[in-house]
């Protein structure tokens, strides 16, 4: 890996031959607010036993509160684009709603410890 450069905003890096660019976002302070944080994040921790209906009601309660708090974040920090497509979920977003992905769609990310 190589370090191409970097500055307040951009980093750019080459791994194997290519390069990848990587720009800062702004985080908030406020857990609550941040998407990133561990509060709006408790859905991808890996269950530690069979876990009851409320428990899985809740850890699909947290995931949606993970795009709700993700799309705030976006729209306050007026952002033109956000990434829907590379987040490791069990929801595929759509331009217009959402839907469950099938098992066999999941992505790896999910499972893993």
């Amino acid at each position: 890996m190589v370090l191409n450069g970097v500055n307040a905003k951009d980093l750019q890096l080459t791994i194997d031959k290519r390069t990848c660019n990587f720009e800062s976002l702004p985080l908030s302070a406020n857990e609550t607010e941040d998407p990133f944080s561990g509060y709006n994040n408790k859905w991808r921790q890996p269950a530690t036993h069979k876990e009851s209906d409320g428990e899985i009601r809740a850890r699909l309660y947290n995931h949606c509160q993970f795009w709700e708090t993700y799309f705030t974040w976006a729209l306050k920090n007026e952002l033109q684009t956000v990434d829907v497509r590379s987040t490791p979920t069990a929801i595929k977003i759509y331009g217009n709603g959402f839907t469950l992905k099938l098992f066999e769609d999941l992505p790896s990310a999910l499972f893993s410890k």
